[in-house]
């Protein structure tokens, strides 16, 4: 038995996928032209905005506006993964317990 893919990158990997829709779209004969408006939700939102900081030229003039409709905390979502899966607790470890 091989090893386990995570399902979900908690918006690490995924903002890759957003970046292949965007390709798709803008090389789409039909859709090419067309204004764009991003709605996502969530771990979406994230990725839209990791998406966003990693390839800002990949969006395009042809994308007009993004809605982000309750992106996480990825801090609080990591820090709970983290204490799930491997048992220890970010928020109360020596390197994140202060970070200011």
């Amino acid at each position: 038995m091989g090893a386990k893919q995570c399902p979900v990158g908690v918006s690490a990997f995924e903002w890759q996928d957003l970046l292949g829709a965007l390709s798709y779209a803008q090389a789409h004969p039909t859709l090419g032209a067309s204004q764009i408006a991003l709605v996502s939700q969530c771990m979406g939102a994230n990725a839209t905005m990791k998406a966003f900081s990693e390839n800002p030229d990949a969006f395009g003039s042809n994308v007009k506006c993004m809605v982000a409709l309750q992106p996480t905390n990825s801090f609080e979502m990591v820090s709970r993964l983290t204490k799930l899966k491997l048992g220890r607790d970010l928020a109360v470890s020596e390197r994140y317990s202060n970070p200011f």
